[in-house]
């Protein structure tokens, strides 16, 4: 494990992706508690889950394929810039 944490590119890679997971994990948390005060609903925050959980089982096999085509770190980095968008959108 220290020759993988030695490597700063990895290193960077590694700080880059937990921000963004931890960006990701709280604002799914966020929205299900937006969605429960404002309707109460336990359903709804049911949604919101599903929501989040179902795009990734039907997408993942497809895109998980097409992806290993392209470059990597374009590939990473274009995904962030759209979620980046997406959730400015949603605010």
């Amino acid at each position: 494990m220290r020759s993988v944490l030695a490597q700063p590119d990895y290193r960077r890679l590694w700080a880059v992706r937990t921000v963004s997971q931890w960006g990701d994990t709280f604002s799914v948390v966020a929205l299900a508690i937006l969605i429960y005060q404002l309707t109460g609903s336990a359903l709804g925050v049911v949604g919101v889950v599903v929501a989040e959980i179902v795009p990734v089982l039907l997408l993942a096999p497809v895109a998980g394929a097409l992806v290993d085509r392209l470059p990597r770190i374009r590939v990473m980095v274009s995904a962030d810039l759209v979620r980046a968008g997406l959730a400015t959108v949603l605010a």
